[in-house]
């Protein structure tokens, strides 16, 4: 249960994080239009000590970003 709520929070977290800065940062950086193509994210989990939970969760945007 414990692995289960740990996925789950780190899939929320990283949720938030790609979607609330990617438009600034992509605003902001040099490569703006290269950004704005990505549609597309895949966060890769790997254990720490003491731990054995491990995988992959992949990310993918439908429709287009409002902020």
């Amino acid at each position: 249960m414990k692995t289960m709520k740990a996925l789950a929070i780190i899939t929320a977290a990283s949720t938030y994080c790609l979607s609330s800065t990617r438009p600034l940062r992509a605003a902001e950086h040099e490569h703006a239009e290269a950004w704005a193509a990505v549609k597309q994210a895949v966060a890769v989990l790997h254990p720490t000590a003491g731990s054995k939970c491990h995988g992959a969760v992949s990310f993918t945007q439908e429709g287009e970003l409002k902020g």
